[in-house]
């Protein structure tokens, strides 16, 4: 692969977004050998994931049945249909019930991504035909920020302090029921005490908390995995525009923090991976009738999260699909009409 300093790049894969999504399908397609670059125009990787609690609801995933919830596809199928109404779309639920758990088995076996079984979570919905009592979810195992390189621990976007006790974040499951109970149980005063100890530990040494969990926990594993299987991680880089050619997308503009604009050749195809547009304003006030100006409620996402990948979508003659129901909120779906490469949808989908 080139060198970012020059004016045109060559990689297989142009990722544009570092979230959870983007990060996930760069390691992916790295994983099974193309050569991948992310382009985040923040100066961290996370996105909104990082300030999430990072937990997946994945159907039918192994850890659950190691923790003995074994349980037929009907289940979460019958579950989606009432959950979703008329909104049911039937290939992309069998692609989620038939793919979710190789998901999970591909990065725990094969990744730094590792997880916890959400045996204890129920469905949402309970009341719903075929809503399971746990085991349809997982999240990241918590990690220690000392496993990375003191380079990429500035690329993972830092815990939401608001979402956090002093900095410090608090995992879901037993560690939050430890801090919940710390006046009516020893064993969970204990282990909150142990939590504070080391954290103030970190912040003496680092000046920042070192134990992620949640959101941040799965963006740091993701982070780690993709510095493994040699994925370029561009922060500060900004798509400007996307390039076309005989009515295909081939690459991409990206401004560079120091080197000014450079043109990706993206032999395989670009995956737009950049999030909603939650500090879209204008977009905003355009489809959501109780925010007449687009300034009527605030949002939990970081700055960045202006729509650039619905915006580069429409730019190559993509198609905005909102779907709203009370059941499923809003879904929305850029639909780009431009022919993909067949080899590497076929590394998306083995994840």
């Amino acid at each position: 692969m080139s060198s970012a300093d020059s004016s045109h790049i060559e990689c297989d894969l142009l990722v544009v977004g570092g979230g959870a999504a983007g990060l996930s399908a760069a390691v992916t397609a790295a994983y099974h050998g193309l050569k991948v670059i992310i382009a985040e125009k923040a100066d961290t990787l996370g996105g909104a994931t990082a300030w999430s609690g990072g937990w997946m609801w994945a159907p039918l995933n192994p850890l659950s049945q190691a923790d003995g919830i074994v349980e037929d596809i009907d289940a979460p199928r019958t579950y989606l249909k009432h959950a979703l109404g008329t909104h049911y779309d039937e290939p992309r639920v069998e692609a989620l019930l038939q793919n979710a758990r190789h998901m999970v088995a591909f990065f725990e076996n094969k990744t730094s991504l590792q997880f916890v079984s959400g045996s204890w979570i129920a469905d949402i919905q309970g009341d719903l035909p075929g809503a399971g009592t746990g085991g349809r979810s997982v999240g990241p195992k918590p990690f220690n920020e000392r496993r990375l390189r003191k380079d990429l621990r500035k690329l993972v976007r830092p815990q939401l302090y608001e979402t956090s006790f002093l900095g410090m974040g608090i995992m879901a499951g037993p560690d939050l029921q430890a801090f919940l109970h710390t006046m009516t149980s020893l064993r969970s005063f204990l282990h909150a005490a142990w939590r504070v100890a080391f954290h103030v530990l970190d912040l003496i040494t680092y000046r920042r908390g070192m134990q992620l969990v949640n959101g941040p926990a799965l963006i740091a594993r993701l982070v780690k995995s993709a510095d493994e299987v040699g994925v370029q991680l561009w922060t500060s880089s900004p798509v400007t525009s996307l390039t076309t050619q005989d009515g295909r997308v081939t690459g991409a503009i990206v401004r560079r923090p120091h080197g000014g604009e450079v043109t990706v050749r993206a032999a395989r195809g670009v995956l737009l991976a950049a999030g909603g547009f939650p500090n879209d304003v204008q977009r905003r006030a355009e489809l959501f009738p109780r925010t007449p100006t687009g300034r009527e409620h605030w949002t939990l996402a970081p700055k960045e999260t202006t729509g650039d990948g619905v915006n580069l979508g429409e730019s190559v003659g993509g198609v905005l699909e909102i779907h709203a129901t009370a059941a499923s909120g809003t879904r929305l779906t850029v639909t780009v009409p431009i022919r993909a490469s067949e080899s590497t949808l076929a590394a998306m989908a083995s994840s």
